[in-house]
């Protein structure tokens, strides 16, 4: 029985904007949202994040958005449940992840392995590797931003980290549930090259005429 994780697959070609997903990435993290003026902010997301990203219907922005261990349990909105679970998971901390663990994740997570990792999860006796792979697993990744809703009951957040020059996301499915909004399933791991665009006339020598 293993935690969803495994090698990250390259992503496929559904529309996502690695670099302007690393750019909400960045604006992110704290002390980082009145850095970048004059980048336009979605009606509620927060400041500093830029719009138009492609299979986005939101960014999600401001300080803790990539978890914050000194926060209490929050499951009043999906984005909260999801900052819950990525905390709880950092500090291994298996009281909260079996709170944070939606109630059908052991029956409707994706896959057998997926479904037996969230019941010992919910159980609160998963192994002491399952969570160690669990916590390297989502380690450092924020919240990137949020699909469009398909139910009023469900919501899927990609969450993401740059690790050696690629941006590693994964997709995380919350159910809203009695007591709050709770992680059903995490999606496998995918990774993007990041490339960054060099600045007209760089490289070019004191007096060059650029041609």
């Amino acid at each position: 029985m293993r935690p969803p994780g495994g090698t990250p697959a390259p992503l496929g070609g559904g529309g996502s904007n690695p670099a302007q997903m690393m750019a909400a990435m960045m604006r992110n993290r704290p002390g980082a949202a009145d850095t970048m003026p004059g980048m336009p902010g979605l009606p509620g997301a927060g400041r500093g994040v830029p719009d138009g990203v492609p299979g986005m219907a939101g960014m999600m922005a401001g300080p803790g958005s990539g978890g914050n261990a000194d926060q209490a349990p929050d499951y009043s909105q999906p984005d909260a449940a999801v900052r819950t679970f990525l905390d709880a998971a950092k500090n291994k901390n298996l009281t909260v992840l079996a709170e944070a663990t939606a109630l059908r994740a052991a029956y409707e997570a994706r896959t057998e392995r997926q479904r037996k990792f969230f019941e010992a999860l919910k159980n609160e006796n998963a192994p002491q590797e399952d969570l160690d792979e669990l916590s390297r697993s989502v380690d450092g990744m924020q919240i990137l931003g949020m699909s469009q809703p398909k139910s009023t009951n469900t919501r899927a957040f990609t969450i993401g980290r740059q690790e050696d020059g690629k941006l590693i996301t994964r997709t995380v499915y919350v159910r809203r549930e009695k007591d709050g909004w709770k992680v059903q399933d995490i999606g496998p791991a995918r990774s993007q090259n990041v490339g960054i665009r060099p600045l007209r006339g760089a490289g070019q020598g004191a007096g060059s005429s650029g041609r």
